[in-house]
């Protein structure tokens, strides 16, 4: 086994989640098109980058911006430098979530600053998760904002490591899943055949999913069904199977299901081994024989079942 660049520390046997905190900044510039904090120097702030805090992801151009207004009140980001749908369901909403702590309190009404607005994702999360004493500021992308109260929040979890705390999965949960008892019927397999070429898509898969349908699953592209139809089909899963992959971040609604994650190559990307600990689901892995870890692969069918006759034989837990 072999881990992606930077996270081979978490081989270690304990995992501790990284200290969430919230600092008040005073007089600092804002570069909304790329979320960032930026010193009067021009210097980024690393830890307001993402949980991936690499400087070679920001948009320079962006970083140079001329023109700069000014906002008066106490204003706060959501998003990254990355905004994908692992990073805007995973990431970004426990900052959102943490802007209506007590401490804050005495700030008053809090800006949440949003280049263009909120995306479809964000409008979603915002309608669960908005604290009342936050409201949505739209920003313009080619400009700096110069913020005279910034209220900047860290970020609850590490680099591929979707571990959350559990007082926020409470809250998480009790906005966005069912209020009904879970019931595990589905067996759900996260198709990528709508991906680009080299993007992990399983070559074979119309004889995986033959496969798979022989055990009672069912293809899925998720990237049609909206996202409350996404919460209902996970709450309710039993088992879910696919490669490597942001639709595995749907697993933040389900409880004791077993997942089956499949990797390219030898090397391991732990983000859903963290998600399936801190959410009560039971991980497997396997991996293929490709070189590069996001190369597009083939599933192994005799691996295939003997790790779903692992699967249907392990413990289910959760509940």
């Amino acid at each position: 086994m072999e881990f992606v660049p930077g996270v081979a520390h978490y081989r270690q046997p304990v995992y501790r989640t990284p200290g969430v905190f919230a600092a008040i900044l005073h007089d600092v510039l804002y570069c909304p098109a790329n979320n960032v904090i930026l010193t009067e120097q021009g210097q980024v702030l690393a830890e307001s980058i993402s949980t991936i805090p690499r400087p070679e992801y920001l948009d320079h151009y962006a970083l140079s911006a001329r023109r700069i207004e000014r906002i008066r009140g106490p204003a706060a980001a959501l998003r990254s430098v990355h905004n994908q749908f692992y990073h805007a369901l995973i990431d970004n909403p426990p900052r959102l979530w943490a802007l209506g702590h007590p401490a804050l309190a005495h700030l008053g009404t809090i800006e949440l600053l949003l280049r263009d607005g909120p995306t479809p994702l964000e409008q979603y999360i915002l309608k669960g998760l908005r604290p009342p004493n936050v409201v949505v500021r739209r920003l313009k992308r080619r400009r700096l904002y110069r913020i005279d109260t910034f209220v900047f929040v860290s970020y609850m979890n590490r680099r591929h490591a979707a571990y959350l705390d559990a007082a926020y999965l409470e809250t998480f949960r009790r906005a966005f899943c069912p209020d009904r008892p879970r019931r595990p019927r589905h067996r759900i397999y996260i198709s990528r055949a709508g991906r680009t070429r080299g993007t992990r898509r399983v070559l074979n898969e119309p004889e995986v999913v033959a496969e798979l349908e022989r055990w009672g699953f069912r293809a899925y592209l998720l990237e049609e069904l909206s996202y409350e139809a996404q919460a209902e089909l996970f709450y309710d899963a039993e088992m879910v199977v696919g490669a490597h992959g942001a639709g595995f971040a749907n697993l933040i609604y389900a409880r004791g299901a077993k997942v089956l994650e499949w990797f390219p190559s030898p090397h391991v990307v732990p983000s859903y081994y963290f998600l399936c600990k801190a959410t009560g689901n039971l991980y497997f892995r396997r991996h293929a024989d490709e070189v590069w870890r996001d190369r597009d692969f083939v599933i192994d069918l005799d691996v295939l079942r003997q790790a779903l006759e692992e699967m249907m034989s392990s413990q289910r837990h959760g509940g």
